[in-house]
Parts: structure tokens; sequence; C-alpha cells
């Protein structure tokens, strides 16, 4: 019997690029396949998972795979092809609902103060909460905070310089200045769909610079530009924007367990497009 025979595909994102895809990567939910481009596309075990590039199998081990082959209607995976059923196919986008800008200001203050002690303590969310900056501790922490601190004081007056500074700054997959700036793509696209402005071209500048020579970083800032939203932040939007502010722990807990501090850091940039508006 065939080792895949019994995996099925139980949900599967909408921006997954057609060609051939070999092992990057394994973790013990999920395995990456690059290719030639440099893109991504994973192979996970929970619709947690959930990604624009992603692919759940139902018996999913990691380390089992050695390519990916995308088509049109199909994911062939080893030896094994799978029929990509578009019932199972994740919509990545996401829609805003119309909402003052007052109001929603005073929603994020009411959020910060209720979360704060939730957000990873090494996060980024300290830019947006001093208080935070006690738990950088070492010479080291306090001076990667002062850095930020400095990439921060930029962003109203200097944007780009203020990416520039962000970039690739901190440790881990995807260091925390990368994941910021998703978060500030991400914000761009809240504004683009809410006031109707187009940001087209500080979002091509953004990307450019923001790009490094880390797969993982370059990955996920392909997917703010494009504006394709993976699972838990879509669920973490829906709770903030459309449920009263004592639901939304269950979907933020989701968001900030993404990484190490990859989803707070995230949100993070995110929040300070809105909270600043220096880009309009």
């Amino acid at each position: 019997m065939h080792p895949f025979n019994k995996s099925a595909i139980t949900a599967y994102g909408d921006y997954l690029s057609h060609g051939l895809y070999t092992f990057h990567s394994g973790f013990e939910h999920i395995d990456n396949f690059v290719n030639q481009n440099g893109d991504f596309i994973s192979l996970a075990d929970d619709v947690s998972f959930l990604a624009p590039n992603s692919i759940i199998i139902s018996d999913f081990m990691s380390g089992n795979y050695s390519q990916v082959v995308i088509g049109d209607d199909f994911a062939q995976i080893n030896n094994q092809k799978y029929i990509l059923n578009k019932k199972l196919q994740q919509n990545s986008s996401f829609i805003y609902p119309a909402i003052a800008y007052s109001t929603l200001v005073d929603k994020i203050n009411a959020f910060i103060n209720m979360q704060a002690s939730d957000f990873p303590p090494k996060s980024l969310f300290f830019l947006l909460h001093p208080e935070n900056n006690i738990n950088f501790t070492s010479a080291f922490e306090k001076a990667f905070m002062q850095q930020l601190n400095y990439a921060y004081s930029l962003f109203s007056t200097q944007l780009y310089e203020s990416i520039k500074a962000f970039k690739s700054r901190g440790s881990g997959l995807t260091p925390s200045g990368d994941d910021f700036i998703a978060g500030v793509l991400f914000g761009l696209d809240f504004l683009e769909k809410t006031t109707g402005i187009s940001f087209n071209k500080m979002k091509n500048n953004i990307y450019e610079i923001g790009k490094s020579n880390n797969i993982f970083s370059n990955n996920m800032l392909r997917m703010a530009y494009h504006a394709k939203y993976f699972k838990r932040l879509q669920d973490f939007l829906n709770a903030f924007f459309y449920l009263p502010l004592g639901n939304i722990s269950p979907a933020f807990k989701q968001l900030i367990a993404v990484g190490d501090t990859s989803g707070a850091d995230l949100l993070t940039g995110f929040l300070v497009v809105i909270m600043k508006r220096s880009v309009q």
C-alpha cells in the first residue's frame, strides 16, 4: 500500500503558485518547501496553520515529504496526486467594516490596556506600551530596544528610513523587525480598503526595502504585500472588528502563539499604522 493513500487534503490556501517545490525545512507540525524563485509553500497537520500558501493534510508526518508539485487543480505530494477541491480552499482576503477613526482608536487603546499582560514580554509591543520596557534587562536586550525605539521614532516623518532601521532586527526564523514590516503592509491594506486611497507606491517601496536574504521573512512579506491573510490573523481581525472586546481573547492568544514573538510583532506593526496615520 502506498504510504500516502490514506492521506486527505482537508484545507488549502488560495495562493499556491504552480510548479515544483523541494523540501526546505521541517518542524513538528509543519514542513516548508521552496521553488526556484524562493517562494514557499507548506504542508501542515492542523487548520490553525492554514495560510494562503499552505496545504493541510489529515495524517501529516514531518520529514515524510521530499517534494510537492502544484498544478491547475491538483497537488502532487511525492508521488501521490490529490485533486484540490475548491470547497476546501481558503479565501485569504479580509473585509474590514466601516468604522469611525476615533472609535477605532478608542477600541485599540482599550484592547492594549486589556491585553497588555498577555503580549510576549520580549515582543515589539513595547513600542505601543512603553511599560513593557522593563522586560528588556540585559545589555544586549537594552541595545535592541534602543535600536527599535530609534526606528519607531522615524516612522511618522521618515517612513522608508524607519523601515530600513526595522529590517532584519532581532533573532529567530523571522526577526522581529521583519514581522513588524509585514504588519505595516497589512495595515496599509486596511487603509486602502477603508479610505479608498491607493498606497501602491508606498507598499512597493516598503516591500522592496524589506526584502533580505532571509527566505522566511521574504515569504511572509510577499504574503503581506499581496494582502494575503493567514487564518490566525483573519480570526483575530474578525474578532477585533466584529465582536465586543471581551470576546477577543481566544483569537488574540492564537495569533500571538505564532513564533516566539512573530504574531505579536506583526500585530504591533498593523496597529502602529492605524494609530499614527502618518502614511495618510
